[in-house]
C-alpha cells in the first residue's frame, strides 16, 4: 500500500519538534530562545490536521469511525499504563483526586489521544448531520477564538480566583479549542484538495509561510512580554494560518512511498520521550538545553525501534 512520503515525513519532523518543545530547547537565551521555540507549536495543530485529512475517507462509515476511535482509545490506556509511576500520587486527597483528573484530561502529552477521540467524534456527528462546509469553518474558528481569549486571561494574570483555575492547561489545552478546529481544517483541506493545491503555488505557499511564521515569532514575543515571562501558551493566532499553509505546501510534494516505517517512528518518538526525559532527568542538571535535546532524540529514535517490533509483532501501541 502506497503512503504520502511528504506527510509521514512531516509526522517525523513534527515529533522532533516536540521533543525540543519539552526540553525547553534554547531556554538559556531567555526571551528570544523561547520566541524562537514558539515553532514548535505548530506541532500538534498540524499532526491534528494530518488526523482530520486522513479521517475524510472513513468519516461516512459508521464501523470504520468506530474502529478508529476504539484504537485511539486503546493507544490511550496503554499508554496511561506505561506512565503510571509518573503520576500515581496517593499520598493525600487531593492527589488521588489529581490521579482520576490526570486519566480524564490525559497525563502530559497524552492530552493529544483525548483530544483526537473527542474531536473525532464532535466532526462524525456534524458530518452525520449534514451540517455545511461553511458553517463548520464558523464553529472551528470560533472555538479556536474562544481557546485564545481563554489562554489571554491566563497571560493577562487577572485576581487569584481565575488565576488559580487557569494555573493548569485543561480550560483551553483541550479537544473543543484545539483538537476540533484542526481536525476539522485538515479534513477541510482533503475535501477541496485538488482545487486548494492548484490555487496556490509552491512559491505563493513559502511566501505565505514565511509571513506567518514572523507574525507567529512576533505574536509569541507580545506574550512573553505582557504576560512577564510567560512562553507556555499552546494556542496562537497565526498558527490558524501557518499550519494550512506547511500542510498544503506538503501535499504539493505528491512524494510516496511502500512501508509505513517513518509514519510509526514519529509515532514512537511521541509516546515515548517523555519517558526518555523521567529517567534521564538527574543528568540534565547541569547540561545546556541542545545538549539535552539531542540526547533525548538520539535515545527516542533508538527506543522508537523496540517499539515499532513491538507493535509489529506483539500489541499495537504505535
Amino acid at each position: 500500500m502506497q503512503r504520502n512520503l511528504s506527510i509521514d515525513l512531516l509526522r517525523f519532523i513534527l515529533s522532533i519538534l516536540i521533543i525540543a518543545l519539552h526540553t525547553s530547547f534554547l531556554h538559556e537565551f531567555g526571551i528570544a530562545g523561547d520566541t524562537l521555540r514558539s515553532v514548535t507549536r505548530c506541532a500538534v495543530p498540524l499532526f491534528l490536521m494530518i488526523s482530520g485529512y486522513y479521517l475524510f475517507d472513513i468519516i461516512n462509515d459508521r464501523k470504520k469511525v468506530r474502529k478508529y476511535i476504539l484504537r485511539v482509545l486503546l493507544l490511550y490506556f496503554i499508554w496511561m499504563l506505561v506512565y503510571f509511576p509518573m503520576y500515581a500520587d496517593f499520598s493525600s486527597r487531593f492527589n488521588v483526586i489529581m490521579f482520576f483528573f490526570t486519566w480524564i484530561f490525559g497525563f502530559f502529552h497524552l492530552w493529544y489521544l483525548v483530544a483526537l477521540l473527542l474531536a473525532v467524534s464532535m466532526l462524525y456527528f456534524f458530518v452525520k448531520n449534514n451540517f455545511h462546509w461553511k458553517r463548520l469553518m464558523i464553529i472551528a474558528i470560533g472555538l479556536f477564538m474562544a481557546g485564545w481569549i481563554i489562554q489571554t486571561l491566563k497571560i493577562l494574570q487577572l485576581p487569584s480566583s481565575i488565576s488559580l483555575l487557569l494555573s493548569w492547561n485543561f480550560p483551553y489545552r483541550n479537544f473543543l479549542f484545539i483538537g476540533f478546529p484542526f481536525v476539522y481544517i485538515g479534513f477541510f483541506i482533503r475535501s477541496k484538495e485538488s482545487r486548494l493545491t492548484s490555487l496556490f503555488s509552491l512559491n505563493k505557499l513559502m511566501q505565505a509561510g514565511i509571513l506567518f511564521l514572523l507574525l507567529l515569532l512576533a505574536e509569541s514575543y507580545i506574550n512573553d512580554k505582557i504576560g512577564a515571562g510567560f512562553c507556555g501558551g499552546d494556542i496562537y493566532i497565526f498558527l490558524l494560518f501557518l499550519c494550512p499553509v506547511i500542510f498544503l505546501f506538503t501535499l504539493r510534494m505528491k512524494k510516496t512511498i511502500e512501508n509505513n516505517y517513518l509514519a510509526n517512528y514519529s509515532s514512537g518518538i511521541y509516546f515515548i520521550h517523555p519517558l526518555i526525559i523521567y529517567m534521564m532527568s538527574n543528568i540534565f542538571n547541569n547540561l545546556p538545553s541542545w545538549n539535552i535535546f539531542i540526547l533525548v532524540t538520539v535515545f527516542s529514535i533508538m527506543l522508537s525501534s523496540t517499539l515499532i517490533m513491538i507493535n509489529n509483532k506483539l500489541v499495537r501501541i504505535l
